[in-house]
This record gives C-alpha cells, structure tokens and sequence, in this order.
C-alpha cells in the first residue's frame, strides 16, 4: 500500500528557493535531491512516485521529509518550511 507524503507547506518564496535548488548545476547533490524531494511532496505526490521520479528509495524520501520541521530547513538553506 502506498503512502502519502506528509502534508508540507511553504511560502511562495521559499518554493521558488526550492525550484532554483532543484534545477541548480552548482550545488552539492544532495542538496538539489533533497530540494526535488520537497517539491515532489509539495506537489501532493505519493512517497513512491517521489522516489520514483528522483531515482531513489522511498525510505530516503520519508527520512527527508520527517528531517524537514519548522525551522530546520532555515538550518539548512535559510528557508522555513513547515511539516504537519
């Protein structure tokens, strides 16, 4: 049975953060993974079609979003995110 992604949401400029991170050539890898993660659950896709579609596992996916809570991703990008 596939699960649903947690319901995340964001401001729009944060989202265009997360595209900019998502498309970027010069970031690390694992910073646009985690940034096409986000967007894949934003988009209200299911936690196999994210992974899916970023070539990798669902667990990866799950623990990328369950790492993502209010304020954290500012930690990480300067960006808030919030989970719920």
């Amino acid at each position: 049975m596939a699960r649903n992604a947690p319901t995340i949401t964001c401001g729009p400029d944060d989202r265009q953060e997360l595209e900019r991170l998502a498309g970027s050539r010069t970031e690390s890898k694992q910073m646009i993974e985690r940034a096409q993660i986000i967007l894949g659950c934003l988009g209200g896709k299911r936690v196999q079609e994210v992974a899916h579609n970023g070539h990798t596992r669902p667990n990866t996916v799950i623990k990328c979003v369950a790492t993502v809570r209010p304020r954290n991703w500012r930690r990480v990008r300067g960006s808030c995110i919030s989970v719920s």
